[in-house]
């Protein structure tokens, strides 16, 4: 098994004996009454296994001031295992929230005649498997927060620890892409933007804040980009480890050959053809994978350029298949561990490509990604548009969504995008994330970005 920096699993790599199966449960039901004290909202996501915009895509649409943000940061805190979200949820004005998986556990946040303040959480799980020697329910009062040092004091209190352990336990990882286009997680790998954020904070005392803004972008979509470039890598050396474990390689296969040796039956001419058969079946299949750096077929061309220059009744030719059939056969093999990691790359640097014009961008496994002009001179990312800066960041983001098994929830995703783009980006955030259980919660005011979503959520006025 390979992890990310800091402990953070690819959920397709081979799990741990003790890791709970599913490791992230996904949302069923979301309910909340009281969202600015007057709307509430309820939806599903559904499994109809006919439209997978429906099955993991809902879209709130509403007009401003119907606490739409409010409730994509409630979810995103009341769904997050840390301190700093039980602090958040005191200044949300939501009287109660309710979370429920398909597991049949649900998470709730409760309060009682006011809309912000002290509040109760609790964590509900199906008859039989709740954990007894945790509590379920946790009253969280302002007044813990008062003191410098109350992340130290509230982490040593056992009923702060126990239910943040709880609540990790029964929720894998929430990305909340805001409508200032900051990225929150509490996902390890996202622990490094602090530092910069808070960097900041006295550089914001003196600039305008749009130049703190479009800093922060461009810091957030390089961040993103090397978020990207680590899953990738990994994703490829884990599936070149596990393929190398498997008990065979060509190594193997050649030195089972020469010691036993095996008699070649095939004639010389034969032994050709089946090599070259081959050869063109890796160069073939092969050229997605050398794309991305993931395989190196040079080799495989100079022998291809050898044999052909041979004569077909050279006797030195069965014994070179006995040889080389097994290297060929191990690139194959390289190859059918290597699907899954390409077909992600593939969908991720398609994606962005799709929509950039006049530039591009590219992924090898030595060199990272690599944004270019239309003059194929290497682009940074501060010279991209709004627009572009904040499609690299939604995408990279569902990428890292996809590996760790996540909720990805995105306020006014069209922001900065022009009408085309707006259109084509939930089935591109699909496809990035193709094969994997994210799921996506959205609020926008496009009516663009819903062109493929049959079904829009909307909040119940109440008074």
């Amino acid at each position: 098994m390979s992890d990310l920096a800091d402990g953070v699993t690819l959920i397709d790599e081979k799990p741990h004996p003790d890791m709970a199966s599913p490791r992230f449960p996904q949302i069923e039901r979301v309910e909340a009454s009281g969202v600015l004290g007057d709307y509430d909202y309820s939806f599903d996501f559904r499994e109809t296994n006919r439209d997978p915009h429906s099955d993991r895509v809902r879209v709130i649409y509403a007009r401003n001031g119907s606490g739409k943000t409010n409730l994509l940061r409630a979810v995103y805190h009341l769904l997050t295992p840390d301190i700093d979200s039980l602090q958040a949820l005191i200044d949300i004005p939501i009287s109660k929230l309710r979370v429920l998986f398909r597991s049949g556990a649900t998470i709730t946040l409760s309060r009682a005649g006011s809309l912000d303040g002290p509040y109760s959480v609790e964590i509900s799980q199906p008859q039989g498997e709740s954990d007894k020697d945790l509590p379920n329910k946790l009253v969280v009062e302002p007044s813990d927060f008062g003191s410098r040092v109350y992340r130290r004091v509230l982490l040593a209190r056992a009923d702060y620890d126990s239910y943040l352990v709880g609540l990790h336990r029964l929720q894998g990882h929430t990305i909340f892409v805001g409508d200032d286009r900051s990225v929150q997680s509490a996902v390890p790998i996202f622990k490094q933007q602090e530092s910069f954020v808070k960097s900041f904070r006295e550089y914001d005392r003196i600039a305008p804040r749009s130049a703190v803004i479009a800093s922060a972008r461009t810091q957030e979509v390089q961040e993103s980009l090397k978020r990207i470039e680590e899953i990738f890598s990994r994703m490829a050396f884990a599936d070149i480890s596990m393929e190398s474990g498997q008990g065979g390689g060509a190594y193997a296969e050649i030195t089972r050959h020469v010691l036993n040796g095996k008699k070649q039956e095939l004639l010389a001419a034969e032994a050709r053809s089946s090599l070259l058969a081959k050869i063109s079946q890796i160069l073939l299949r092969g050229i997605s994978f050398e794309r991305y750096g993931l395989i190196n077929l040079k080799q495989v061309k100079r022998i291809r350029t050898e044999i052909v220059e041979t004569r077909s009744n050279n006797t030195k030719l069965k014994s070179l298949h006995g040889v080389l059939d097994p290297y060929l056969s191990n690139l194959l093999e390289q190859m059918d561990a290597l699907e899954k990691t390409k077909d992600v790359i593939d969908a991720f640097v398609t994606s962005v490509n799709g929509f950039l014009e006049r530039k591009s961008l590219s992924f090898q496994t030595l060199s990272g990604i690599t944004l270019l002009n239309r003059n194929h001179e290497m682009l940074d990312p501060e010279k991209l548009s709004s627009g572009e800066k904040h499609l690299l960041l939604l995408l990279s983001n569902a990428v890292i969504a996809s590996r760790v098994g996540c909720l990805f929830i995105i306020d006014e995703p069209e922001l900065s995008l022009g009408i085309e783009w707006q259109r084509k980006l939930i089935s591109e955030l699909l496809r990035c994330t193709a094969g994997s259980s994210v799921q996506f919660l959205i609020a926008s005011h496009s009516v663009q970005i819903m062109t493929d979503i049959s079904e829009v959520v909307s909040p119940r006025e109440v008074n």
